[in-house]
């Protein structure tokens, strides 16, 4: 499993944290009911939570491909993100931004890297009763959708996933589409997701320009445009401001 896949899959557990969405996983340890939207929340003390996010952040700041990203890891951002997550009121709408088209010359030229940890997301806030948008570039829409046709979600209690894509130029339609999605957002998550440099293109770790090879969305666009709290989870390269976890407010 990948970093960034490894770190979305780690939100996703301590989201559950604070709020466990279904009452199917009662024989957990530490946990008791709520009456409150059929919910579970943790016994534990916000110590025990701190300490065990701080592991897992250990864990996950392993630079074993030694690119120098301990520099980039703050402390406490892993908790901050999960505890963003856990404290959205259902239903919100939760956009997630992924797709790394980096294999320029392939077809489909989607990296492996993004799609699992973004449906892992995915999965955890429907499960919250919460709207989870994927959104990605044309270029990677095959992926994207087989893995959301393959994508497990509780029987009951649960929100919905949705896949939706854009071209690297968006017709007006597009662009109305594009606005609302940035007014609905209640919670934006990039995941593994490219970034522009400075000039305003997207580059692979070869330096090869992905815009250049009409494989790239301005996506980038609704992290400037929406209101919404924003998380950024990368492995390094050129993800969407390059941190391994980062919160806006």
């Amino acid at each position: 499993m990948t970093l960034s896949a490894g770190l979305a899959c780690t939100l996703q557990l301590l989201a559950f944290l604070s709020i466990y969405p279904t009452s199917t996983y009662a024989h957990i340890p530490n946990f008791k009911s709520q009456n409150n939207r059929n919910s579970l929340r943790t016994t534990m003390s916000p110590n025990q939570i701190t300490s065990i996010c701080d592991s897992l952040q250990d864990i996950i700041g392993t630079d074993a491909g030694n690119r120098g990203m301990k520099c980039l890891i703050v402390r406490g951002d892993l908790e901050k993100a999960a505890l963003l997550i856990a404290s959205l009121t259902a239903p919100s709408t939760v956009v997630i931004l992924s797709g790394f088209p980096c294999c320029v010359n392939e077809s489909p030229p989607t990296e492996t890297d993004g799609p699992p940890g973004t449906f892992a997301i995915a999965r955890a806030v429907a499960a919250m009763g919460h709207k989870a948008v994927v959104v990605t570039d044309a270029s990677n829409e095959a992926v994207f959708a087989a893995a959301l046709d393959s994508l497990a979600l509780p029987s009951s209690g649960c929100g919905t996933v949705v896949l939706q894509t854009y071209p690297p130029n968006l017709s007006s339609a597009e662009e109305e589409s594009f606005r609302q999605l940035s007014d609905s957002c209640d919670l934006l998550i990039a995941c593994e997701r490219a970034g522009p440099s400075d000039d305003g293109k997207c580059y692979t770790m070869r330096a090869i320009d992905m815009n250049d090879k009409g494989l790239i969305a301005p996506l980038h666009r609704l992290v400037k445009e929406s209101k919404a709290p924003f998380i950024g989870i990368g492995d390094g390269g050129k993800s969407a401001h390059k941190l391994i976890v980062v919160v806006i407010a």
